[in-house]
């Protein structure tokens, strides 16, 4: 069955581009819509596997994104935006969108984004995961979480919610030898000892909400 992608962007090259690159995929069936107001209306008759919006474009900030998630909950949310703010991407991240990646991503990224948001799998590029793991006053020498890749990420992010490495591997549906091997890179590449260290910093740095855990 294909993939339902609904797409809402004012811009429209950036609605266009997006739409073409998803059209030439067997598996994709796509949808382009200019305003949030008409994806309102394209989800009451129709609810997509993906959503692709956004916000900053859109002009309806990070209440909207929260209310398309809580309405959806059933549909993945893809951001793809150039928003700076750490504050606010962290907000939209929380908010329960599944990606996030810049409008610099490459054609495969967005498209291993897609696949991925559709199963129900998170997809961070890594422009917005060193937004988020950027810790102030850190020497970038000692902590370079750029390197970090999108899978090290999620590892990671399951990590600090308590999950079992036996969890993540089926999780993520991965060996377990291959879940150690991203834990190893991941303290490794953030020149973080423990991985008692580790949780505390996904938490520290916003990237799991500690009052959940």
């Amino acid at each position: 069955m294909a993939v339902s992608v609904v797409i809402s962007d004012p811009q429209f090259l950036t609605r266009e581009g997006i739409s073409s690159l998803l059209d030439k995929e067997d598996d994709i069936d796509v949808t382009a819509v200019e305003s949030v107001n008409a994806l309102e209306r394209n989800l009451d008759d129709h609810v997509p596997n993906v959503i692709i919006m956004d916000y900053m474009a859109n002009g309806t900030g990070v209440s909207k994104v929260e209310y398309i998630v809580n309405t959806c909950p059933s549909t993945g949310l893809l951001v793809i935006s150039d928003d700076s703010d750490t504050d606010r991407i962290r907000k939209v991240i929380n908010s329960g969108v599944k990606g996030y990646l810049t409008k610099s991503c490459e054609p495969e990224e967005i498209l291993m984004a897609v696949r991925m948001v559709s199963k129900g799998n998170r997809f961070f590029c890594n422009q917005v995961m060193e937004i988020l793991v950027h810790v102030e006053g850190n020497d970038p020498k000692d902590c370079d979480p750029m390197n970090l890749s999108s899978r090290e990420f999620e590892v990671l992010r399951l990590i600090a919610q308590g999950f079992t490495t036996l969890k993540i591997a089926d999780k993520l549906n991965i060996s377990i030898h291959t879940v150690n091997s991203h834990r190893k890179n991941i303290l490794k590449k953030l020149n973080i000892k423990s991985p008692t260290q580790l949780v505390a910093y996904a938490h520290e740095t916003g990237l799991v909400k500690s009052k959940k855990y």
